[in-house]
């Protein structure tokens, strides 16, 4: 056999998700990743409830945390999945996306820390400890194989191309210092929204540069969290957008149709079509 073939079939066997159970080591990963699920819910609650928590971890004023508790519940959901079905090797995903996330975090940081905003030089430096961190959880991933390594389905492929496009696009150019967000943001909270949204979008291209189930299930997800948490004030808002749609940002439309239309999207594939729910038995 030749030897990158035993080396694969070595980890294959090694992996915690097919250890069946004859080792210990599995429970460590899972305590590991599981941990740090909870922890981001108790963030997410943060956010939410614009707790004490939530104004040392974000260096600006909100009026709302509502869109920092979907990001936090929607990045421990996929956490939570992979200790759940031993998936480590899908953590990758997570290091890519984060990882995006804190670089353009510190980046941001660094820049304003220089140009009269010191007091961000801390959350600057606590950026790149983060992206170490995720860098290092993408290495540690790439040890272990996929669970699920069959070909993402062809309409959830292009969904995930559309959606790509509709997170970096506005990403990139709040970045710059546009503001196309569905809802309009202050001047300091515009630019790290616009990192948020470029590391969720840099979450699909990993998705679509490696499309197998394993890290599609996880996106869905996410995706699904995200717009269970966001929909909430959507009565809320249904009377303004029906009174005067002209008046409406093009881009809260495209907002809303994508919030609906994932989780459509997720739903089906998560919860209805047998092949795909989220608790049909292992596949290779």
């Amino acid at each position: 056999m030749p030897s990158s073939l035993v080396v694969e079939h070595s980890a294959r066997r090694a992996s915690p998700g097919h250890a069946g159970g004859m080792s210990l080591f599995p429970s460590l990963p899972r305590l590991v990743v599981s941990a740090a699920a909870l922890g981001l819910v108790v963030v997410g609650g943060a956010f939410w409830g614009l707790w004490p928590l939530a104004r040392l971890l974000w260096p600006f004023p909100l009026t709302s945390g509502l869109f920092l508790a979907a990001i936090s519940f929607s990045i421990a959901a996929p956490a939570l999945l992979i200790a759940l079905r031993g998936d480590f090797g899908a953590v990758r995903a997570g290091g890519v996306s984060l990882g995006t996330i804190f670089a353009l975090f510190a980046l941001l940081a660094l820049g304003m820390s220089v140009t009269g905003r010191p007091e961000l030089l801390p959350y600057a430096a606590v950026a790149l400890i983060a992206v170490v961190g995720n860098v290092l959880m993408f290495r540690w991933g790439s040890r272990f194989p996929l669970e699920d390594e069959r070909p993402m389905p062809t309409p959830v492929l292009w969904f995930f191309a559309l959606s790509a496009i509709l997170l970096i696009v506005p990403g990139v150019a709040a970045l710059l210092g546009v503001d196309v967000m569905a809802f309009p943001q202050t001047a300091e909270n515009l630019r790290w929204y616009g990192a948020i949204y470029a590391g969720a979008g840099a979450f699909f291209v990993w998705a679509l540069l490696q499309p197998v189930w394993s890290y599609a299930r996880l996106v869905l997800l996410a995706f699904l969290v995200y717009d269970l948490v966001v929909v909430s004030i959507f009565p809320g808002m249904l009377p303004r957008l029906l009174a005067d749609p002209a008046a409406v940002r093009l881009s809260t439309w495209i907002y809303w149709g994508a919030v609906f239309g994932s989780t459509v999207v997720a739903g089906l594939y998560l919860f209805v079509l047998p092949s795909w729910r989220l608790w049909r038995p292992h596949q290779r």
